[in-house]
């Protein structure tokens, strides 16, 4: 009979297995659209701990930054976190943060778009991004 804690150790082990084969899978296949920057984000900096992400007050865009359900100007996030920018209109896009070191930043990007005024419903196309960190503010 196998114990509890054995039974748990095994489960532990095919799911860290289970993991490790799909981030192998992902890096050999998945495409990542490399950018410069994130329209509506002018700062997206790691520190080594954190990733700041500031939204872009003069980008004439009008998206906004919302962070956990607010809307905020900026935040700081870490792994597995998201932030949505939108214009409460066409433009809705969620990113989530997968991947974070000095030199890149590897994000999945849903975007959404709603056409049900045209009937053909709401679609999400999800990418994955990767962008090195920049701070636009110190450019200008």
């Amino acid at each position: 009979m196998i114990h509890t804690a054995s039974l748990r150790l095994l489960v532990l082990l095919s799911l860290a297995a289970i993991g490790i084969a799909g981030c192998h899978w992902g890096d050999r296949y998945a495409k990542v659209e490399e950018l410069s920057f994130i329209q509506g984000i002018s700062v997206l900096e790691f520190d080594g701990v954190f990733l700041h992400v500031k939204r872009d007050l003069s980008s004439t865009a009008g998206l906004g930054l919302i962070v956990a359900g607010r809307f905020v100007d900026e935040a700081k996030l870490r792994m597995g976190n998201r932030f949505v920018l939108t214009n409460g209109r066409d433009v809705h896009e969620t990113y989530q943060v997968l991947l974070i070191d000095q030199e890149r930043i590897t994000l999945k990007r849903q975007e959404v778009f709603d056409r049900r005024a045209s009937r053909e419903g709401i679609r999400a196309i999800e990418t994955a991004v990767a962008v090195t960190p920049y701070n636009r503010e110190e450019d200008d």
